[in-house]
């Protein structure tokens, strides 16, 4: 009697273990110095976002918007039943101090591709400031126009990591090392090759999430998170395994393991 271990069964059961294992991740705390999140310390006024708790340790250096027409809003129900904070081509949330100052870093957002309102190469998340000014400084992700998407590194270079990668909301993530070298992922996968842009001035102004003074992001922001340096390996996936479960995203092992289990019922099938 042949076991009941069929390619069904593998891919349910695949299915089941991933995201048992997805939903029990944590997030990494250590270096982490800026986190908010749309599900929590969203603070409203008349329906616009006035306020946006950090929820690293320790707290503090919120992002915020006293001029109500620069303020976002908030939509629920949007990923997975989760919400999410709208931009228009106005609004703008910053911090009073940089959320850090190191020149290494990891930075993950949940948002849509989204643009920005100028077309231009500004950032819109990220511990930079790239406004009015003679200098920019700091570095954040960034939108060029409605499909290129990479990272801003004022005064510095424009980063490109792809040329599109379509419609919705993905989690986008970059990590600078001592070495300078920089790799980028969306939805888990590597983007790109390493690249290697030079030294990103140090953060000095205030940290950002809509835009900068010289336009704005144009979509939605879930979640942002931003480290001092880094991450390993390890804390990288812990980070995207997190944000899988918690918004429903694919992650690339599980489309392969469900895959895998798919192959295995096809060739169940055919070996009857």
């Amino acid at each position: 009697m042949k076991p009941a271990w069929n390619g069904k069964w593998m891919g349910v059961l695949g299915g089941a273990l991933f995201a048992l294992h997805a939903s029990q991740a944590q997030v990494p705390t250590n270096g982490l110095t800026f986190w908010v999140r749309a599900d929590v310390g969203v603070q409203t006024s008349g329906g616009f976002v006035t306020n946006w708790v950090n929820q690293a340790p320790g707290g503090g250096n919120d992002a915020s918007q006293a001029a109500l027409a620069n303020q976002p809003t908030v939509v629920n129900d949007v990923i997975n039943g989760e919400p999410v904070v709208r931009f228009d081509a106005n609004d703008l949330l910053r911090t009073l101090t940089p959320v850090q100052t190191s020149q290494t870093f990891s930075m993950f957002t949940v948002a849509t591709l989204g643009q920005n309102n100028l077309g231009g190469g500004n950032g819109f998340v990220g511990p930079f400031h790239n406004g009015q000014e003679a200098f920019g400084n700091g570095y954040g992700f960034r939108r060029q126009g409605a499909t290129t998407y990479g990272l801003a590194f004022p005064n510095v270079a424009f980063v490109n990591f792809g040329p599109t990668i379509g419609t919705g909301i993905h989690l986008e993530d970059a990590h600078r090392n001592s070495s300078g070298a920089i790799t980028f992922y969306v939805n888990g996968g590597q983007s790109d090759g390493v690249q290697t842009p030079g030294a990103p001035i140090v953060p000095t102004h205030s940290s950002q999430v809509g835009g900068s003074d010289i336009g704005f992001f144009i979509g939605d922001v879930a979640e942002v998170l931003i480290y001092n340096d880094a991450l390993s390996a390890t804390d990288r996936h812990e980070v995207q395994e997190y944000i899988f479960a918690k918004y429903g995203l694919p992650e690339p092992s599980a489309v392969a393991l469900l895959g895998l289990g798919g192959m295995l019922l096809l060739w169940r099938r055919r070996d009857r």
